[in-house]
This record gives C-alpha cells, sequence and structure tokens, in this order.
C-alpha cells in the first residue's frame, strides 16, 4: 500500500501572511477612508451653501413680489422662478433654527443645562465659605499645634514632645 501521509492536499491553498503587502494595503485603505471623509464633508458643505443659495433666492422673490405689488414700476424686470420643493422650504427652516441656535445645543437644552450649572454652583456655594479678604491665619489655625508649620494630631504631638523631653 502506498504511504499518502506526507502528501497534505487542502482545498484552498493557504499562503502567510506577507508583511510588506499587509502593511500597503492597509496604508491604501486608510487613505482611501480619509478621501471619503474629506469628499463627505465637502459635499456637506456645498449642500449647505445650496440651501443658503436658495433660501436667499427664495427672500429675494418674495421681497420683489411685495414691491411689484405695491408700486408695480419694475415689470420689466424678470422675476426668478420660485422653487416651491419641500427640499427648499425644509432647508430654510433648518437654516433659521440655526440662526437662532448657539453652539451645539438646542436653546431649550442650553437653558436646562445653564440651569443644572447653576443649581450645581449654588450648592457648592453653600456647603463653602470662601472668604475674598484673607488676611492670614484665623485664630482656630493658629491655635492648633505645629511641626515644622504643619498640623499634627494631638496624638502625635504626645509623642513629639516625649521625643523633646
Amino acid at each position: 500500500m502506498a504511504d499518502f501521509s506526507n502528501q497534505i492536499v487542502a482545498p484552498i491553498p493557504v499562503y502567510l501572511a506577507d508583511r510588506d503587502l499587509l502593511s500597503r494595503l492597509a496604508k491604501e485603505l486608510q487613505e482611501e477612508r480619509d478621501k471619503n471623509f474629506n469628499l463627505a464633508r465637502d459635499l456637506a458643505i456645498e449642500k449647505h451653501k445650496t440651501q443658503q443659495l436658495e433660501c436667499y433666492l427664495m427672500s429675494l422673490t418674495t421681497l420683489g413680489e411685495k414691491k411689484s405689488n405695491n408700486d408695480s414700476f419694475e415689470d420689466g424686470i424678470k422675476k426668478l422662478p420660485k422653487n416651491d420643493s419641500m427640499d427648499t422650504l425644509a432647508s430654510s427652516s433648518d437654516l433659521n433654527e440655526l440662526k437662532t441656535q448657539i453652539g451645539v445645543y438646542s436653546p431649550e437644552i442650553r437653558k436646562a443645562k445653564i440651569m443644572k450649572y447653576k443649581e450645581k454652583i449654588k450648592k457648592y456655594r453653600q456647603k463653602f465659605h470662601v472668604s475674598r479678604s484673607f488676611t492670614g491665619r484665623s485664630v482656630v489655625a493658629k491655635i492648633k499645634p505645629r511641626v515644622n508649620g504643619k498640623f499634627v494630631k494631638a496624638e502625635s504631638l504626645n509623642d513629639f514632645k516625649e521625643l523633646k523631653d
């Protein structure tokens, strides 16, 4: 009988990992992720600019309509076409909300966080008295026993006196 123990056949060829190849692939993958992130950021900026321009154009068309209804002296000037898509209307409301918003939080959340902070500070100030006029050691601090300028406990003071005597 033939010995087939040294002829192992795998269904898929097994290769050892090439470290150089793996490092190059990892670097390329990271570069592609960075490019993707930059493109997504640039796209978001461009969308925001487009929404701002659409809102500005809408405000110009509404102002133009008001003037033409009141005076009707600019009949020869062509009006800009009005875009009534839901995207534009939503973007104008979003932009108005962004104008009133300070920072990341909405005004309601911001007020709640400020109130929480003020309550926290109020509790702290009730617990501790911070004197603004510091004139030196207080009477209690002057009475407390010290060794080398540091407070000592009564037990260690007795030990110190025994060592001194």
